[in-house]
């Protein structure tokens, strides 16, 4: 049988005999002095400053694994095989008045070394992005060795292989691309 507020007449549940309503009435609330930019004139409140990344101080990656902060640069690098093969074609039309020869150019492999500088380019700018927000890149290893750079990063901020994984797919398109 459920009992009734002494004070207003609801009812209330059988294992709590005071009124919702009237219990939170009771509780006192949180000074709004601390929160208020009235509070302290002349001082400015820390949340009314617009939120700049202290390189000091290491980021909190608790959220949202993949999308998080620090991963910036893994993402473009997952894809950077893709990306350095259309790089590469682009290029060779730059260099070669005709087609024919750009095309040759472009499947020959000539111009390779622009999705090789593409992934060790971005393997470096995602070391040094990782070292400003405090994390230890030490066990990471070489930004050179692309695909043990993403596999040890991974391992090393718990994010899973899944960037792993898109630069194994996409260096399979890439070579299926340039075929």
């Amino acid at each position: 049988m459920s009992s009734f507020c002494s004070q207003c007449g609801k009812p209330t549940p059988e294992h709590d005999p005071s009124c919702l309503v009237h219990r939170l009435a009771q509780q006192p609330l949180p000074p709004l002095a601390e929160k208020t930019p009235f509070a302290h004139p002349g001082e400015k409140q820390a949340h009314n400053t617009p939120h700049v990344a202290d390189p000091t101080q290491p980021l909190d990656t608790t959220g949202n694994r993949y999308f998080g902060p620090l991963n910036r640069f893994i993402w473009v690098l997952a894809f950077a095989p893709i990306i350095g093969v259309l790089f590469e074609y682009i290029i060779a039309h730059i260099f070669y008045s005709s087609s024919i020869q750009a095309d040759t150019a472009f499947h020959n492999g000539y111009f390779f070394w622009v999705t090789v500088i593409l992934n060790i380019g971005l393997c470096t700018q995602d070391e040094k992005h990782l070292k400003k927000h405090g994390i230890d890149t030490q066990p990471i290893g070489a930004a050179w060795l692309v695909p043990v750079y993403i596999f040890k990063r991974s391992k090393h901020l718990q994010d899973g292989p899944l960037y792993f994984y898109l630069w194994i797919g996409s260096l399979i398109a890439a070579i299926i691309f340039n075929a």
